[in-house]
Parts: structure tokens; sequence; C-alpha cells
């Protein structure tokens, strides 16, 4: 049995239209009077009416300017000493203009676009990696077309080499010209202005008074800017659909409850297609996993979870479907199975999700610490019961960046990823909406651009092994329909999905991974 979803979706072809009246905040250019602004978003008072699930043989045609790339002159990359010397003399005598541009290794790419008659330039949008050779900064290839403002890309060349100078000044332990470094970035870089300047000004906001205040409002708008973010981008609808078809796929035929327990249910976004598709004929539990760990925001855990179970209840009731929404920890889930397997109850199916670092999570992103618990103990739970898992990971860290021992090498695939990630948003938004979009970047893509937010990728990354590879379960291969449904949801667009080992879904971005998804049993 099928309902009507109870909310529309705004569409896409008309998104200037329904952007107009989301009424964001206009004033980011004052900390007065901010100090009574709460920093932390609001949850839901009910299901948003106008966000849309995901819902498979939906179409997707999302709007996006087709912006030609061009150039392909090379320049080099700028030595420590010299940047040094840069900074402490005029910018006209800049190492740039001193080194060849021809053979230059460990340098960005840049490409000049058309939007709205203005120059934009682009990082490593092309960008592989060595198939010998897990250095990032080696393989990227540069290039380059100058425009006419010549103190335009002045400044996007100099954040550019000052970013690579501060990758590798920490890198090497030089941490007084680290400072420098960043103080000048800092002068330099913008909330409102092309790709690379968001891409320092975002990278470096938690230590900007500006930065707090710019997200204490863009926090004022968190409901309308979490609706048109989910609507417009594609990273949290592509994880939910490839996901959700995956374990409606993988259900056995003879099972009377499927189980699904969640990393964290969060705003339960996406689990109204699958309780449309289980239908009348099998129940259906959704049980949230709660942690020690303090809360997200200032709602309370519970309260947020409340009011979460309520609106996925009223919804199942409006589809004639039996759902039990619940909260426990690990180690009660753990005792609940046991005890459920003991009293023999063997047509319970269980799958696992876990969704981490996805754009649209925001700040409200599991520990990787929380993240393997969970991964754990779902590994156990599956080999003894025949369940299966799905994983979404937003972090952008391919598994040859897992290799990298090296801190300035990370920090140029880490750059590359970030970059992709404000420049998907920015083409895909409407450009007189420019100020919406500074909330949304602050609220949703701030969080995972952060230089705090790098050093724990970096940290994690020296552990030497990704969530897949340490998990020691066989791939659940994709079906043909579901990858056929992700492809339809980016089609006419600068995104693409590719497929890796037959059980992990990639969105990108202009060849740039931006969302992995895996299905495992």
């Amino acid at each position: 049995m099928q309902s009507q979803p109870s909310w529309s979706f705004y569409n896409i072809v008309d998104m200037d239209i329904d952007m107009c009246d989301f009424e964001f905040s206009s004033s980011f250019t004052t900390t007065d009077d901010s100090s009574d602004v709460s920093s932390n978003p609001i949850f839901f008072s009910s299901f948003p009416d106008d966000v849309q699930f995901v819902y498979p043989l939906e179409q997707y045609s999302p709007y996006v300017e087709d912006l030609d790339a061009f150039g392909n002159d090379q320049f080099s990359g700028v030595e420590l000493e010299d940047v040094y010397k840069w900074m402490e003399g005029s910018e006209s005598g800049s190492p740039l203009e001193q080194h060849s541009i021809e053979g230059s290794e460990n340098t960005f790419s840049l490409h000049q676009h058309s939007a709205d008659d203005e120059n934009e330039r682009s990082l490593g949008s092309s960008n592989k990696y060595s198939e010998t050779s897990p250095d990032v900064s080696s393989v990227v290839q540069p290039s380059i077309v100058f425009p006419n403002d010549d103190i335009e890309v002045d400044n996007q060349l100099s954040i550019l080499h000052l970013l690579k100078a501060y990758g590798e000044a920490m890198e090497n332990g030089v941490t007084e010209l680290a400072d420098v470094i960043l103080r000048r970035i800092r002068e330099k870089s913008s909330p409102i202005g092309t790709t690379v300047e968001r891409l320092a000004y975002y990278l470096f906001q938690a230590m900007d008074k500006q930065g707090d205040y710019l997200k204490q409002e863009s926090f004022k708008n968190y409901e309308a800017a979490f609706k048109a973010f989910y609507q417009i981008f594609p990273y949290g609808k592509f994880a939910h659909l490839t996901a959700n078809m995956s374990i409606l796929e993988a259900i056995p035929d003879d099972v009377e409850t499927i189980h699904i327990i969640d990393l964290d249910i969060g705003d339960g976004i996406q689990w109204p297609p699958v309780i449309e598709a289980i239908g009348c004929r099998r129940s259906l539990r959704l049980t949230s996993i709660s942690w020690n760990e303090g809360s997200f925001d200032s709602v309370p855990t519970q309260l947020r979870f409340e009011e979460t179970k309520r609106r996925l209840q009223n919804y199942a009731q409006s589809c004639g479907v039996k759902l039990k929404v619940e909260e426990m920890s690990m180690e009660e889930l753990v005792s609940e199975i046991a005890k459920t397997k003991k009293r023999g109850r063997g047509r319970e199916w269980l799958a696992f999700n876990c969704a981490t670092a996805l754009p649209h999570l925001g700040s409200r992103c599991r520990s990787r610490k929380q993240v393997m618990e969970f991964l754990e103990v779902a590994k156990e739970l599956i080999n003894s019961t025949n369940g299966t898992m799905t994983l979404g990971d937003g972090t952008g860290l391919e598994e040859r960046m897992r290799n990298l021992r090296e801190f300035g090498s990370f920090f140029d695939g880490y750059l590359l990823h970030s970059h992709a990630l404000l420049e998907s948003v920015e083409l895909q938004f409407p450009s007189h909406l420019n100020e919406a979009r500074t909330a949304m970047e602050s609220l949703f893509i701030a969080p995972y651009v952060s230089l705090n937010a790098c050093f724990r990728s970096w940290e994690e990354t020296k552990l030497g092994s990704s969530l897949e590879s340490g998990l020691g379960l066989k791939g659940l291969r994709f079906s043909k329909e579901n990858l056929l449904q992700a492809h339809e949801m980016v089609r006419g667009s600068q995104y693409e999905v590719k497929v890796e080992d037959e059980n992990v879904a990639i969105l990108n971005w202009r060849g740039t991974p931006l969302v992995r998804v895996s299905t495992w049993r």
C-alpha cells in the first residue's frame, strides 16, 4: 500500500522563485546585538511540509550552468622562504613572477569559467591520483587563463600559494611561519567572494569573530536553509536513495519485521520512502543509537528524538504501516537482539545504516570513535543474523589519501575536496541569491571545510585504514536499477556517479569524490 506524500518538494527548475520566500536574515556585516542569538540549530516542530523525500523512479535534472574551462599554461609552486620574503616585502615582487612556469609539481589547478559575466577559478576539477605514488600534489595538473581583472587574479593566485605554503610549513613544523601565512590568508579571504576566497575564509573562520557571528545569523534561518539545501544539492539525496534501495532489495521474502538500526536518525528525513515501500504486509522497527557524549546542539537529545519519532509514526499511520521507533545504546541493542534470538523470533531481519560527514548534517556529525563502534557491533550482528549494512561517507578521503604520511600532500587533497564542494554549491545556486547561499555554506559546508575538521581528518588518515576496509564484511552488489536511479538523479549536471568493486557508488563533482555509499552483508 502506498500513500501520496503529505509534503511537496521544491521544483528545481523554479528554484529562483521558491527560494525568494525563505526570508534569510539580511545582516552579516556587524557583530552588534548578537549575544542573544543561539549558536545551535533548531529542530523541526513538524515534518517540513515542503521537503520532498527521495523516491525511486522520480526524474531528476538539477539545473547546473554549463561552464567551460579554458587554459593550459603551467605555473610553479612557491617555496617557503619565497613566501616569507613575499609577505615581508611588496606583492609586486611576488615569487610567482620569479619562478619558471615550466615543469612545476605541487601546484593547484585553475580554470576560468564564465557565469553572469564573472570570472571564477577552479581548483583541481580534473585532479587524479597517481597509480604509482600517493602524493596528491605531485599529480594535479595546473592551468590558467588570466582574466582582465589583474587585481582579482593576483588575489586568487596569492591565496593558492599561501595555502600551499601553509601546508608545507605545518608539515615541517615551522609554526611561526605558518601563523604569519595564516594571518595573510585571513586578510585575503571573504565569505562572499570567489570559490577560492570562500575556501580560505571557511578554512580559518573559527578564528574569526565575524565568522562566529555569520554562523549565529545563519542559524536563525536553519529550517529554511535545511529544506533548500537538501532540495538543491544531491549529497543527501544520493546517499539516501542508494542506501534505501539497497535495504529494500535485500529484504528476504520470509521475514515479518524489518529492523533498521540507524547510527543517528536525526530528523528522520531518510525513512519515509522506506515506510511507504514496506507497506502493510510487514512491520518496521527503526532504532536510533543514543550516545553518552553530549548532544550536537542546545536541543536536548531526547526531546529531539521524541519529535522525530512522532513525525515518523504519524506518517507511517497515514501509510497503513505498523512502525515502532525507539532509541537505545549500543549495549542495549546487543542485549535486546540476543534476547530476541533466544526467544526464537527468527523472522526479524536486521539492516544497519551508517551515515557520516554528509554535508546536510552540518555540525551534527558523529565522531570516528562512535562510527567505528557502531560498525564493529554491526559486523558481529550481521555475521550472526545474515543482515545487511549501508555506509554513507562524505569525508572525501579516498583510499590512496589514507596512505599519505606527509601533511602537505594530505592538505593538498583536502583543499581539492573542499574546493569541489564549495564550487558545486556556487555553480548550482541562483547567482542573485548569494546571501542565502552564504547562510547555507556557513551551516552545512563550513563544518567540513574548517581547519579543525582538516586536522581531525589528518589524525584519522594516520590510522591508515578507511571505514570500508576495516569492516570485514562481504560487499553487496548494487543492482542495475539502483545505479540507474542514481545516474538519473544527476543527469544533465556536472555531477557524475561512479562505481567501484560493484558495491561502492561514488558521487563526483567534476572528477572529485564528494560522497561514497557502500553496501555490505
